[in-house]
């Protein structure tokens, strides 16, 4: 099975501090040898941006962290099938929730169409 991990989930797996930490650790370490875990290319952008607005004094904590990351995960770029979904998708959470405009930016998810990949 493939996994495609969101920025929340990578966040907390590398910040040991985290209350999260220990289920995401646990759920990682029993992935099957088959599986595969990813991340898409927006994960990246948005840890950059963090590192981009960080206090000086953790900017090199974070610079680390995102090149763990990049050699920990698959990495997936955009695609213009993965754009079709997304705004499928998006749609179809934004009538399921009753979500209203505002609402809906919350609620932003990335994802790439690869072998089957589980969001």
């Amino acid at each position: 099975m493939n996994y495609l991990l969101d920025s929340n989930i990578i966040s907390d797996f590398y910040d040991k501090d985290s209350l999260n930490y220990p289920k995401i650790l646990n759920k990682i370490a029993n992935l099957k040898n088959t599986d595969k875990a990813a991340i898409s290319i927006l994960t990246l952008y948005e840890l950059e941006y963090g590192l981009a607005n960080a206090p000086d004094n953790k900017k090199a904590v974070i610079e680390q962290k995102i090149i763990e990351v990049q050699e920990d995960f698959i990495v997936f770029p955009l695609s213009k099938k993965g754009a079709k979904l997304f705004g499928e998708f998006k749609k179809a959470i934004r009538e399921n929730k009753m979500l209203n405009k505002e609402n809906i930016k919350k609620h932003n998810i990335a994802f790439s169409i690869r072998d089957n990949i589980i969001i």
